[in-house]
């Protein structure tokens, strides 16, 4: 990426620091969610063959992990990008940002 397109990146992602937030608490709901269905199904596919319920479980639990991961990895992008933006040689301004927005 040039320098260009990576301080739009950032500013992006500093303007929009609200919506990464919310994208984050429904996809930490969504890994609740996957765990969930796996432990209520556990019974079920048990009762066909206990060797397949528990890599069922284990897939899915895989999935909420690197779910769960993926989050944690964009929210640590939210601090750079503002310390980025708040550098004294960025040349990123919110005028541009909206610009490249809307």
């Amino acid at each position: 990426l040039s320098k260009r397109e990576r301080e739009q990146f950032f500013a992006m992602l500093t303007v929009r620091s609200f919506q990464a937030a919310t994208a984050a608490t429904l996809l930490t709901a969504n890994s609740v969610a996957v765990v969930a269905i796996a432990v209520l199904l556990q019974p079920i596919i048990a009762a066909r063959s206990a060797r397949i319920a528990a890599t069922y479980t284990c897939a899915r639990l895989a999935e909420a992990l690197l779910l769960l991961a993926g989050t944690v990895a964009r929210l640590m992008l939210l601090p750079i990008s503002e310390a980025y933006a708040a550098a004294p040689g960025s040349n990123t301004a919110k005028a541009d940002v909206t610009s490249i927005l809307y």
